[in-house]
Order: structure tokens, then sequence, then C-alpha cells
């Protein structure tokens, strides 16, 4: 008989995501991350490697979800709660640091996450310097006069 020995965060997760009221673990689950790729693709072009990729769109709608209110609160988060990375596709050891989301903020722009939220159903993710939540009347304003914000010029 073999005996193995799982981390306490590995339990932890297993009884979240094993869970079937878990509403978190159900909504990540519904997300179809092959409408996340083609956006991040074009943001992160080159024969470099992935890196994160669309992990890092998980975890900003995490942020939302979870109303988390700095991206160093999200990411220390990430690296204490194993459910937290393993629903954002991260591996353990590998969670960004918290500068990597003003990057994907430069990177991608309020028109980049404006594709990602139109082919996400449901989704609120966050935009921009400001940390605007993307809804779908703002996309819809933005996509006719180019506003990001009706607070804005």
């Amino acid at each position: 008989m073999v005996e193995y020995q799982l981390p306490l965060s590995f339990i932890s997760a297993y009884l979240d995501l094993s869970d079937k009221d878990n509403e978190l673990v159900r909504y990540f689950s519904s997300i179809n991350i092959d409408n996340i790729r083609p956006v991040m693709k074009m943001a992160y072009p080159g024969p470099g490697p992935t890196g994160y990729e669309t992990s890092l769109i998980l975890s900003r709608i995490l942020k939302v979800k979870q109303v988390f209110i700095s991206d160093r609160i999200l990411t220390r988060r990430l690296r204490e709660n194993a459910t937290y990375w393993i629903l954002c596709g991260f591996k353990e050891s590998k969670t960004p640091a918290h500068n990597t989301y003003n990057t994907l903020r430069r990177k991608l722009k309020a028109e980049g996450f404006a594709q990602i939220h139109e082919k996400l159903e449901n989704a609120t993710i966050h935009v921009t310097e400001h940390d605007i939540v993307l809804t779908q009347d703002i996309i819809s304003e933005y996509r006719q006069t180019a506003k990001i914000s009706p607070l804005r010029d």
C-alpha cells in the first residue's frame, strides 16, 4: 500500500472544486477561455512564451467577483488560496506579481477588454488605468462615442 501526502492547500481546493453548490466554481467553469485567447495573442504577439495568457483575464474577473480592491491584494490571495489559483489556471508557484496587471492594462487597452467582454457572457472586467468596471452599457457607449466613461471627456 502506498501512502500519499497531499498539501493542505490542495485538499481545501479539492473540497471547493468538487462542491456542486459552490457558485464561484460554477461561474468559472462556465467561462470559455477559447474566447479570450485570440485577444491575448493580439496583445502579446511574437514567438516568445505565452506566459500567463488567459489566466490574467480570469484573475481580473476573480478580483471583481471577490471584491479585491487592489492588484496587490489579488496577487496575495492568488498565492495563498489554492482554489483561486486553480480556478484562474495558474500553477502554484507561478502566480503573477501585482505590476503584471498594469502591463496587461497597457497592452490590452479599453478596446482589448471590450473585445474580451463581448465574448464572455455575464463577465465583468476591470479596465484602464483607473480600474473602471466594464459593463455592456459602457461597451456600447464606447463603441458609439469612443468615451470610456460618461464622466470623462
